[in-house]
């Protein structure tokens, strides 16, 4: 998103520990390739803008528990126009750095949340949301309830389009948040 944060679990993590992060997100920098965050510390400038600690470490927190937990990507009909749309998309080498289909190899979530429309259970504008859970169970002896961690199965996220970076589409792209303002997407 462009603002950089302190993230002292990321920093663990990318220095070969294993951390478990607020929101349940397991980083072990002993088996997974992570790259340390841009500042590691509230006073330093790593885009070199003239801010400091530009956003909390605790909304790093919330963003990343929304990100995992939250509604899976949208589908869309197949159709001759988006079938159009997709070839524009790759003719135009769009295709090089936005993939079309994310391999995950190690699924960290806890749960798939699914979102559709139910005029009968629906609660927020007739939206029914529903989670199946991403888990295995482990006794560990005690007698108690057994032990629930990630499954970390492989899974495809389809029709996610992106490579993950900001882009500067040029002076004239706006949109209603920015009021003729120049701005950055994602």
């Amino acid at each position: 998103m462009g603002l950089e944060a302190v993230d002292p679990d990321l920093l663990t993590a990318s220095a070969g520990g294993n951390v478990t992060t607020p929101s349940g997100m397991v980083l072990d920098g002993a088996k997974d390739t992570i790259k340390a965050p841009p500042v590691t510390s509230e006073g330093s400038d790593g885009d070199g803008d003239g801010v400091t600690n530009e956003i909390p470490t605790s909304i790093v927190d919330f963003e990343e528990f929304y990100l995992l937990n939250y509604f899976s990507p949208a589908t869309y009909e197949a159709t001759e126009t988006t079938a159009q749309g997709l070839r524009l998309f790759q003719s135009l080498g769009c295709a090089q750095c936005h993939v079309q289909n994310l391999q995950i190899n190690h699924d960290r979530r806890v749960a798939d949340l699914a979102t559709e429309y139910d005029t009968v259970r629906g609660i927020f504008n007739s939206m029914y949301s529903t989670a199946t859970p991403l888990v295995m169970s482990m006794s560990d002896g005690s007698g108690f309830a057994p032990l629930k961690s990630p499954a970390r199965n492989p899974f495809m996220v389809t029709n996610i389009f992106t490579d993950f970076k900001r882009h500067d589409l040029a002076p004239h792209f706006t949109n209603a948040t920015t009021t003729g303002r120049r701005r950055n997407c994602s």
